[in-house]
């Protein structure tokens, strides 16, 4: 209990740090590397080289475990963009075994195909504190690093070949391998993963003279992967699109565990990447056919199609362009605002009702049709001329900031998740509104016979129920005035019998 009380108050202070590190280094470059890592210290580091004996020391799995939740607390875009200070006199070390840290650890990027894994478990004391139970071992075949100290991986030229095969621990392994060994990362080349292209980055402690006499012991938060067409199994098709265009395919999972939240930091990485993807795919008239969803699959299987490339009918209300203010995402986007477009999908005679995702308010009930939202990062020209048309900006006269719409159209695009935003009259209710919304590639606007076909098909079925009523009235009323004449009849036949006969005439 004491070391465990310990290792709390340690934990307390390095979360602070985390916290603090992952907000202001944005502002400012850190001097080290260490100053990301608080509580690393070169001890911690040989302790964690023997992670891959077999089985490890539970000192080497301790080491490892706080080693990954210290990672694990760097933001991402940080750890990427991480470099010495090239321009800047380094800060001088506070002993010698902070420049000893130093000069053992990288950031790089790193690119290879999976040979295999396994997974560690955490002692269930620790686990407690760090709040994950196990992390993994991989070994890599055909790695390369790519942009080693945080360069960018598309301006780095080419890739660097590693000799032989390097291992990697990492915290997270992709959602569906872990699925499909049953939420137990399997051994052996007979685990789902095997032969996938991952990429990542990772702290990297390199021992040894340079050249083929270092050693890399390399440690993530997680693996990037990116599914191709023939890398095994059945995978979607948006999967393998997304993943050709530079999607983590590994993030989907993470994206789907907060449908019915609103969209946050953790979202933005795949959000945006999905938005520059869906725009170069538009551009490739070859691309395999969506699958046509309705409505109600969006939102009775959100995290089933995750990352999905699907084909939607709706109408479009509303067009809002959505400023880019970050220089990192405008630099990926190539441009400096996206647009969200409101929109209305068919339910086909179906009824919905939802609870608000904080349990506060009254149900939402939906009848006809059900909130749908859409970004895209260029609207399609036609649509374009709609929405200045509808604001009253010509071309050349500035840009608009909301437009007004009522189109039947088709989009084709890849499925984010639900989420929650506000809304009237989800506001009315004292909730937030839920609805799927769409990164797309494509939109269309209906055609004017189908248009017209669904038109006329609305009305034949309202004629259609019009004359069944009718037919239904009619009978209802034939059938009650026949039994009224049936009874009258009946009478009649009753009291004649009563009577005594009349004599005829002739008597």
């Amino acid at each position: 209990m004491k070391r465990l009380a310990a290792w709390l108050l340690i934990a307390m202070v390095a979360v602070g740090l985390g916290a603090r590190v992952a907000s202001t280094a944005r502002a400012q470059r850190p001097a080290s590397l260490e100053s990301l890592l608080p509580g690393v210290d070169p001890e911690r580091l040989v302790a964690a080289a023997e992670i891959w004996n077999n089985p490890p020391p539970r000192e080497s799995v301790e080491a490892t475990a706080k080693l990954l939740w210290a990672i694990s607390r760097i933001d991402p875009a940080v750890l990427a963009r991480w470099t010495p200070a090239a321009d800047a006199e380094p800060a001088p070390p506070a002993d010698p075994a902070s420049s000893q840290l130093s000069s053992s650890l990288r950031v790089v990027r790193v690119r290879g195909v999976v040979e295999r894994y396994d997974a560690v478990r955490v002692p269930a004391e620790l686990a407690e504190v760090l709040e994950f139970d196990r992390f993994y071992r991989v070994q890599l075949e055909q790695v390369a690093t790519v942009g080693t100290n945080g360069g960018d991986a598309s301006a780095a030229g080419a890739a660097e070949r590693l000799p032989g095969s390097i291992g990697v621990v990492t915290r997270q392994l992709p959602a569906a391998w872990l699925s499909a060994s049953g939420n137990q990362a399997a051994s052996g080349n007979q685990a789902a993963g095997i032969g996938q292209a991952v990429e990542f980055t990772a702290v990297s402690a390199i021992s040894g003279e340079g050249g083929s006499g270092e050693e890399w012991r390399l440690y993530a938060n997680r693996l990037g992967w990116f599914p191709q067409a023939g890398d095994g199994g059945e995978l979607p098709v948006g999967w393998q699109l997304l993943a050709a265009e530079g999607v983590d395919i590994g993030s989907l999972a993470e994206v789907a565990r907060r449908n019915r939240q609103p969209l946050g930091s953790e979202d933005s990485d795949t959000f945006y990447a999905m938005l520059a993807a869906a725009a170069a795919i538009s551009e490739d008239s070859e691309q395999a056919a969506p699958e046509r969803v309705e409505t109600m699959q969006l939102l009775r299987a959100p995290a089933e199609l995750a990352g999905h490339w699907i084909r939607l009918d709706v109408e479009i209300a509303r067009a809002s362009r959505i400023a880019v203010t970050t220089p990192e995402r405008r630099a990926e986007l190539g441009r400096d605002a996206y647009w969200q477009i409101d929109a209305f999908g068919e339910l086909r005679g179906a009824k919905v009702q939802l609870e608000s995702p904080d349990g506060e308010g009254e149900p939402l009930e939906f009848e006809n049709r059900f909130p749908v939202s859409l970004a895209i990062l260029e609207l399609p020209e036609w649509l374009e001329r709609r929405v200045r048309n509808e604001a009253g900006v010509a071309a050349g006269e500035g840009e608009v900031a909301v437009s007004m719409l009522s189109e039947g159209v088709t989009v084709d695009g890849f499925f984010f998740r639900l989420w929650s935003y506000d809304s009237e009259y989800a506001e009315s209710r004292g909730g937030r509104q839920i609805g799927p919304l769409v990164v797309a590639s494509e939109i269309a606007l209906q055609p004017a016979n189908v248009a017209l076909e669904r038109g006329v098909s609305a009305i034949g079925w309202v004629l259609a129920a019009v004359v069944i009523a009718s037919l239904l009235i009619t009978a209802v009323v034939m059938w009650r005035v026949g039994r009224r004449d049936r009874a009258v009849a009946r009478e009649r036949r009753a009291a004649a019998a009563q009577r005594p006969p009349t004599p005829p005439e002739s008597w």
